[in-house]
């Protein structure tokens, strides 16, 4: 991965095959919820999306769907690929690779600590919700009518950097862990 493939392993016969090659090292990848493709995010501020192709019916796509001048840490793909950049959550629609909708948190609201880089995203089973993690607090969204919706901010004091978050397969909790070592259910 540090050479920017991204590759598709083989668990039965032992190997694995390069799906495709960017060119700068891979930062962050997530699969979309039915499993038939993936996003990847590099070093040089890229966004890849991959779909896998069927055989017989259709060949495997690459496209890059976003760039910017910075990393991107915090990607998934659910009913819109999401991705969290620096003070900001931006939501990409996955077959056309359009942005659907931004949320800027560049100024500061009182309600929340000050926002800094996010750092993680996961979406539920069926990708209608997503959460996005960041300093001391995280951020959880869900997609209505084709609209995605900010929920409060879930705000834990001395909390630290949101590291890993994972949904339970039903969507009823997420459970997140930090940089500090606290690990939480909600």
């Amino acid at each position: 991965l540090t050479e920017g493939d991204i590759k598709s392993g083989h668990l039965r016969s032992n190997k694995s095959r390069t799906l495709y090659k960017a060119s700068s090292t891979a930062i962050a990848i997530s699969a979309n919820p039915s499993g038939t493709g993936l996003v990847s995010s590099h070093a040089d501020g890229s966004v890849y999306r991959y779909v896998f192709g069927i055989k017989g019916s259709t060949k495997a796509s690459l496209s890059t769907i976003y760039s910017c001048t910075y990393p991107i840490y915090s990607l998934s793909w659910g009913s819109s690929i999401c991705i969290g950049e620096n003070e900001k959550v931006t939501f990409i629609d996955s077959s056309n690779g359009k942005v659907e909708q931004v949320f800027d948190y560049s100024s500061h609201d009182d309600n929340c600590p000050p926002c800094k880089e996010f750092t993680i995203a996961s979406c539920n089973s069926t990708g209608d919700i997503v959460a996005v993690g960041n300093y001391n607090h995280f951020r959880t969204f869900s997609n209505e009518n084709g609209s995605w919706k900010e929920m409060p901010p879930t705000v834990v004091d001395n909390m630290c950097s949101v590291t890993t978050m994972t949904w339970k397969r039903d969507g009823s909790s997420l459970v997140l862990g930090t940089s500090c070592g606290l690990l939480d259910i909600y």
